[in-house]
Formats: structure tokens, C-alpha cells, sequence
């Protein structure tokens, strides 16, 4: 369930995002679930949101479980990502 309510998200800042006028150091910080991290779409689900976004940057916030579940299958799908 989560995935699926992380997506929603992705597209609901996606969509606020367009009409906005923010400074150059403007971001946007946004939680990733440790299912999210492990999930096939999500490098995919970055990009589409980080394209969207055109200049505003896009913080990820992982918590220290995220990264100590699986350290080598988060290491390798960073590392790996095309």
C-alpha cells in the first residue's frame, strides 16, 4: 500500500510544482519508505518525478533502517541504476 501512496504523491507535487515561483535554493524533501527503496520502479519513479520538477531540487530522505535491511541490495540497485 504504500508504494502505491508514494506515487500518488510523486504526481500531486508534480502537478503543484508547475505553477510555482521559488528562489534558486528552493528544494523539495520527500521520505522514501524502506519498500519504496527495495521496489523494482523506484529509480525509475525518481527520475519521472525529478524531470517534472526542471529546476527544483529533489532531497530524498532515507532512514537508517532503509539502508540496513538489505545494505548490498540497496547498494546495488544505486549502483547499478541505468
Amino acid at each position: 500500500m504504500i508504494i502505491p501512496l508514494s506515487r500518488h504523491l510523486f504526481e500531486l507535487i508534480a502537478h503543484d510544482v508547475i505553477n510555482w515561483t521559488v528562489p534558486d535554493d528552493f528544494y523539495i524533501s520527500v521520505n522514501i519508505s524502506p519498500a519504496h527503496l527495495m521496489d523494482d520502479g523506484f529509480i525509475q519513479d525518481i527520475e519521472a518525478l525529478r524531470t517534472r520538477l526542471g529546476t527544483i531540487t529533489l532531497m530524498l530522505e532515507l532512514t537508517e533502517r532503509s539502508l540496513i535491511v538489505e545494505p548490498s541490495q540497496v547498494a546495488e540497485k544505486t549502483f547499478n541504476a541505468p
